[in-house]
């Protein structure tokens, strides 16, 4: 855990002297609660096509980074009315979605809008 960091001066400071302000980090951190630790986020799209009559299909969802473990929480909507998303299941790599028709019509196809976060 970082405790000191060299300022422009090259004098080394305790965060507790002067804490880094949000402005001054290179990424984009998630902020939780203490209790929550450290925690990551990620998201995305994801491509799904039904070809004739089928009802269902899962789609992988591999991560850029794994999680600490599959305790993460996961989000997954569909932008076609016709169809839904439900979390199949989840590794600390990955997840599996199962794309739901609800309806026969026209072959759907559109894009899974995901995201999950969890700890890091």
């Amino acid at each position: 855990m970082l405790q000191a960091y060299i300022d422009e001066n090259e004098t080394i400071l305790s965060l507790q002297q002067k804490p880094i302000e949000l402005s001054s980090l290179t990424f984009a951190p998630v902020i939780s609660t203490a209790r929550s630790g450290v925690t990551k986020q990620q998201f995305g799209l994801s491509p799904f096509s039904f070809t004739f009559q089928e009802e269902q299909f899962e789609v992988i969802i591999a991560f850029e980074e794994p999680f600490v473990d599959n305790r993460y929480v996961l989000t997954a909507t569909i932008d076609h009315p016709a169809c839904y998303a439900v979390i199949h299941s989840k590794t600390a790599e990955q997840a599996k979605i199962t794309v739901i028709r609800t309806r026969i019509s026209h072959d759907p196809k559109g894009e899974i809008n995901w995201i999950a976060i969890g700890r890091a």
